[in-house]
């Protein structure tokens, strides 16, 4: 390990700024209603094309620790989670805040948040490379039929049903396929048409899939119910009560339990931080002596879910860095950012960019810092942003997606590519069809294809010599059980199945 390689990178404040400013646009993301994670992650790519690679990473990881933890704050003021991983938060969050405890909440949920966060960050810096070592044993086979699992478990988990999932998983992969194939050097599915000989482009498609569909749909919600009353922001809502250092200790277990919980849900493709939440929150309600607190304003249910939440995101990475998988649909745009900047997630990373890596985990670390900074010493701006109204921030995030797809691209055939997209998004989410394993399915697609052909070679051409591939066939038969259980009827609400209040 080359120290003076890895703290060369930080000689200039470049990447100091960068995870300053993507905590900053997390924690803004995380706070509005409305907008969300991928969302955000989605329109800030394109602007990170001038950075250095560490520089472009740590914005990114920094955007996606901020809305991890912005999100308590609508959660816990307005009763509705600016996040979908805090929407366990307003169980006890905005009940605290109508008795007057909603300083505190914001406080136990941004410690809660830091310290979650950290949690998966140390595990993260120590799990990566000695699992990276281990995948570098397995062959093409078993990194398709790692794949197969993975997509298998992510269709089933992103929605109601696992044949839209699964839908949406294949159709992600065909549109993968458009372009020149690396292996015949033909074209496939360009229609004759020179602007997708690449392929079609991630940034186009993400922002337009995950960013302004969304905010379509916000848009529409807001000429539908134009006459709704704004949720009502309670007053004294930050300076009105503080958390103690005895309050603090008792919550130490809580946070260190749901922070191992949320980590080890996190790493698990398919599952995300929402369930890290509600699982954890659900543990602590079982656990307390005082479970009819839990829903009233129970500190320890604030605690929990917001760690966990925090962690999980975090977790999704160590997958990402050391097997080049996605967890999540935050990892997976992640992944698509790494290789826009020459990094390929997985085993080789370590191997190829050993000082880089190590930078990244430094830079994770000052990422938690300035969590904590950003949170405590910018609460109050944020609480003030929360009374923007959605009139406003929709039509500069339309703008912002625009501007950032165009610079991206350099051609109008990206803004046609990020409304094509748009339109498309919105209809699946009319139609109740899961965007992650579409997302997902498009980015590892390419994988999936050249490992499918190693394997065919490998194989000779004979699929059932994968039974000489003991690790392969164990995550086929793991792909085949999850079926079998997805498939088992109406799947419960995240609330049913933990027995939580609705």
């Amino acid at each position: 390990m080359d120290f003076v390689a890895i703290f060369s990178y930080f000689q200039s404040p470049e990447p100091f700024f960068a995870i300053l400013l993507g905590v900053l646009l997390g924690y803004f993301v995380g706070a509005m209603p409305g907008l969300s994670r991928p969302t955000a992650l989605a329109i800030a790519i394109p602007f990170t094309y001038a950075l250095s690679p560490l520089a472009a990473v740590a914005l990114l990881l920094g955007v996606a620790k901020g809305s991890a933890a912005g999100g308590a704050i609508a959660a816990i003021l307005l009763n509705v989670p600016g996040e979908p991983g805090s929407a366990a938060t307003t169980f006890d969050g905005y009940p605290m805040a109508k008795k007057g405890e909603a300083g505190k909440a914001l406080e136990i949920a941004l410690y809660a948040s830091v310290a979650g966060d950290l949690i998966a960050t140390i595990a993260l810096i120590l799990v990566a490379q000695p699992m990276a070592k281990m995948a570098l044993q397995i062959g093409p086979v078993e990194l398709c039929a790692l794949i197969v699992f993975s997509l298998t478990f992510v269709a089933g988990l992103a929605g109601d049903s696992l044949i839209k999932g699964v839908i949406a998983a294949l159709a992600g992969m065909a549109l993968a396929t458009v372009g020149i194939d690396a292996g015949s050097g033909f074209s496939r599915m360009t229609f004759s048409n020179i602007e997708l000989a690449d392929g079609i482009p991630l940034i186009p498609l993400g922002v337009g899939i995950m960013a302004w569909s969304e905010l379509m749909i916000q848009m529409r919600k807001k000429i539908m119910y134009r006459d709704a009353p704004e949720p009502k922001l309670l007053k004294g809502s930050y300076s009105d009560s503080r958390l103690s250092w005895a309050e603090a200790r008792l919550l130490g277990p809580t946070i260190l339990r749901s922070g191992i919980i949320g980590l080890i849900v996190g790493i698990i493709p398919g599952l995300g931080a929402l369930m890290a939440a509600f699982i954890c929150y659900s543990i602590e309600r079982q656990k307390s002596k005082t479970p009819e607190e839990f829903g009233k304003g129970a500190h320890a249910g604030v605690a929990a879910t917001e760690t966990a939440d925090n962690a999980a995101t975090i977790g999704a990475f160590i997958p990402l860095l050391a097997l080049g998988i996605p967890g999540s649909v935050t990892a997976a745009i992640l992944l698509g950012a790494f290789t826009l900047h020459g990094l390929v997630p997985g085993p080789l990373l370590f191997q190829r960019n050993p000082d880089l890596v190590y930078a990244m985990f430094i830079a994770l670390i000052l990422s938690s810092g300035a969590l904590l900074l950003v949170g405590k010493y910018g609460m109050r701006l944020f609480v003030l942003l929360v009374r923007s109204p959605m009139g406003m921030i929709i039509p500069a995030a339309l703008t912002t997606c625009v501007i950032g797809v165009y610079v991206e691209g350099i051609s109008a055939f990206s803004v046609t590519m990020l409304m094509i997209f748009a339109a498309i998004g919105y209809l699946m989410n009319r139609a109740w069809v899961p965007f992650v394993p579409f997302i997902i399915g498009f980015i590892l697609g390419p994988m999936m294809e050249l490992y499918f052909r190693q394997t065919l070679i490998l194989t000779q051409y004979n699929l059932i010599n994968i039974v000489n591939h003991p690790i392969a066939l164990a995550f086929l038969m793991a792909s085949f059980i999850s079926i079998i259980v997805f498939l088992r009827g109406r799947k419960p609400t995240t609330s049913e199945k933990l027995d939580l209040p609705n």
